[in-house]
């Protein structure tokens, strides 16, 4: 369109009427001259970068018509002569003078409906965005806490149950001398990152010492950790608080009941195993199972695990009550935004209307105040222009302003068209502050639904750690069983508990194990507990790592037969 004589004409023809912009009438006709001939008056930038990109276009569009000649449009070239008349140096004072009073002229209506549009925009769109982008990361944040807290005592259970087993397992992996009760596993050819890495059965628990130590370090700064929450504040309990009945074993092989927490039982732990792992057993066999180190871990290992399972559950329940209580939130806020917008956007819809009819009585009430002669010459002038159908045209030194003011008044009489039930700027404010509405109410919609899918995903996500590592922790907490009552059934180790009711327990153990492993990797069925996203694909890669070569080979141990 920069181009296109037809609109230059136009413009031009608005400059001169309405405008009294001589200056700018001037330049345009000159432009109109230019294209009138063929030539490009501005540079098209859209149609050099099109020929610039595809060379082979015609530079020129040339239609043809095989049906006969083109039909004449509405205003041909003949149709409109452009005339430039400035000689008279008064007329052009008094038309500068009425261009300054247009170009200076703001109506109030127009300016407020500008400014609220502007402020709503910014305050209703730009702000809210950058305040949930800032809330959202905080918010995120914060959900970390919970998620950590409940990573920790997940693991922390583990722990609490691969100590006791591989250290137990690690003395008679060399006990009695004769004949050892356990053989030594062959990890030759399996990498354990888990375990450090370590082949022997005494450098893995030595590695998870230290790994114990790391997490109970960890763990020790969520002790102020939402104190005010009933839910917490009983989990905190046990985590922190000396409230647990714990066995403590004397070096005569009698022991005395105390009161202790998760944590302090866990430190327990690491400084009796760790005095285990220096200990020379050759010497101190079999006086040492009589000790401390030893008996302690070993005793009061499944108070430890019910108490951090109990731990672990009220940790998961708080996170549900967060997501419960999100999307309560983000209902609330959402029906209460819109209900606010649309009572906003009503107000102001009929404040600018307002506004502006105000305006127009205005205006109409200056053109009517003018001298009755004024008016009737305006009025006049008016007429002969509706019926002006050939192009005839005054020759009057004054036709320039006739002209002027009839367009004008057109314009307002076109404006404030009452006829109409409704006039078509009352049409553009509501359909513009209706658009302004819609889009409030979807950005509404996706920032509060934004913060639910967070706390729905936290919901559905969390109780995994609880499964992968109860899995674990269980499954070891079963092979602690089994030595311990191997070793019981043999004059080697003389326990608390007869072998045969402590293999009773092992079904507890199982019936723990099967229920983590199951929710794992299958879920419970229900909506809110869905499977652990990446058990397929881990378990897939772990068969893969460790299937055997030949399946049909005669497998030797239990190993082959498990892996193939």
């Amino acid at each position: 369109f920069p181009n296109n004589r037809f609109i230059a004409r136009a413009y031009a023809r608005f400059l001169q009427e309405i405008k009294a912009d001589i200056k700018g009438f001037q330049e345009w006709v000159e432009k109109v001259k230019i294209l009138q001939r063929g030539l490009t008056a501005t540079v098209d930038n859209t149609n050099v970068l099109g020929i610039e990109a595809f060379p082979n276009l015609p530079r020129v569009l040339a239609v043809r018509n095989d049906n006969g000649p083109m039909q004449a449009t509405g205003e041909t070239e003949s149709a409109f002569q452009l005339e430039v008349d400035i000689e008279d140096d008064q007329v052009n004072e008094q038309l500068s003078g009425i261009r300054d009073q247009i170009n200076a002229l703001k109506i109030p209506s127009l300016r407020l409906i500008t400014t609220m549009s502007i402020f709503t925009f910014i305050l209703f769109i730009v702000v809210p965005v950058i305040v949930v982008i800032v809330v959202a990361k905080i918010y995120i944040t914060s959900l970390n806490q919970p998620l950590e807290y409940l990573y920790y005592l997940s693991y922390l259970r583990t722990l609490a149950n691969q100590l006791p087993s591989f250290s137990f397992h690690s003395i008679f992996e060399e006990f009695p001398f004769e004949k050892p009760l356990f053989e030594k596993p062959n990890l030759s050819d399996i990498e354990i990152p888990s375990l450090g890495g370590s082949k022997k059965t005494k450098d893995q628990y030595t590695y998870l010492i230290k790994q114990l130590t790391t997490n109970l370090e960890a763990i020790g700064r969520f002790r102020a950790y939402k104190i005010d929450n009933e839910m917490i504040k009983r989990e905190n309990d046990r985590t922190y608080k000396s409230i647990l009945p714990y066995q403590f074993y004397q070096n005569n092989g009698s022991y005395s009941m105390i009161n202790i927490s998760i944590q302090s039982a866990l430190m327990d732990y690491s400084i009796q195993l760790s005095k285990l792992s220096t200990t020379n057993i050759s010497i101190s066999y079999p006086d040492i199972f009589n000790t401390s180190i030893v008996m302690n871990p070993l005793v009061n290992t499944e108070m430890i695990n019910n108490a951090t399972s109990f731990s672990i559950e009220g940790v998961t329940e708080y996170i549900r009550s967060v997501e419960k209580d999100m999307h309560k939130m983000m209902l609330i806020i959402l029906i209460a935004v819109i209900v606010f917008f649309v009572i906003y956007y009503f107000i102001l819809t009929f404040i600018e209307i307002r506004k502006v009819e105000s305006n127009k009585h205005e205006i109409y009430s200056c053109l009517t105040s003018l001298p009755k002669n004024v008016v009737s010459g305006l009025a006049e002038a008016l007429r002969i222009l509706k019926k002006d159908t050939e192009g005839t045209k005054t020759s009057e030194v004054d036709s320039e302003f006739s002209k002027q003011e009839d367009n004008i008044l057109k314009i307002f009489a076109t404006a404030g068209d009452d006829t109409a039930s409704m006039s078509s700027d009352r049409h553009v404010f509501i359909i513009c502050n209706c658009l302004l509405l819609v889009v409030d109410v979807v950005l509404t919609y996706f920032l509060t639904d934004m913060f639910k899918k967070v706390t729905s995903s936290l919901d559905s996500n969390s109780p995994h750690l609880n499964y992968v590592f109860g899995a674990t922790a269980y499954m070891m907490e079963a092979m602690n069983i089994m030595n311990v009552a191997a070793a019981g059934f043999t004059d080697s180790f003389n326990y608390s508990i007869n072998s045969t009711d402590l293999l009773d327990t092992l079904n507890t153990a199982y019936t723990y194990f099967e229920y983590y492993y199951q929710r794992a990797r299958y879920g419970s069925g229900s909506k809110e507990d869905k499977p652990f996203s990446y058990f397929t694909q881990i378990n897939e890669e772990a068969e893969e790592k460790y299937m055997c070569d030949n399946q049909d080979d005669i497998k030797r141990s239990y190993r082959e037969i498990y892996t193939c």
